[in-house]
């Protein structure tokens, strides 16, 4: 149970809730959004406010930095982990070993992230978009790739979630 004062913790606790009540109510397409939706929130209220600890570990506030640095530049084609090193100024070793026990590399981490945020463009999207535009625009420049790594994370086809939000919308 999370109540009040929580902050994201509860909020995410909420969306859950009412997830679970409107369950019947939703159709596949609303669900996938319904659920994206609450594990951004998730993730977002169990990331740690290292800094403002002031025994936080100098890796974990690498991380944070090395975190919010690839979230302002997640549509960079060009970010890597060497780029995240160099932009703040530590050895590539430094990077990966920041990231050693989060049970991720840099690298998958980045593309996590930069799924994430195309599952929900074509998700919300109007159809304007196509999967290739999300792709590119998001830092992927293999339409096949994108494809097999996103049906790889969410079981489903970018094309099938963009047809999904379709229906949905024209519900």
């Amino acid at each position: 149970p999370v109540g009040a004062g929580a902050g994201l913790a509860a909020i995410a606790a909420d969306q859950l809730r009412a997830i679970v009540r409107e369950l019947d109510h939703l159709s596949d397409a609303g669900l996938a959004i319904a659920c994206q939706n609450f594990f951004d929130t998730l993730d977002s209220a169990l990331v740690p406010t290292v800094e403002a600890s002031p025994s936080a570990s100098a890796r974990a506030v690498l991380l944070n930095r090395v975190r919010r640095y690839v979230e302002d530049r997640l549509d960079d084609p060009e970010l890597s982990a060497s780029s995240v090193a160099e932009a703040l100024d530590v050895s590539v070793r430094t990077l990966h070993l920041a990231f050693a026990g989060t049970g991720t590399t840099v690298g998958r981490w980045i593309r996590e992230r930069r799924l994430k945020v195309c599952y929900r463009e074509l998700a919300h999207g109007s159809g304007e978009r196509t999967v290739t535009d999300v792709a590119f625009r998001w830092g992927f420049n293999d339409v096949a790739h994108f494809s097999r790594v996103f049906k790889q994370t969410y079981g489903i086809t970018p094309s099938r979630v963009v047809a999904l939000a379709r229906r949905a919308s024209a519900s």
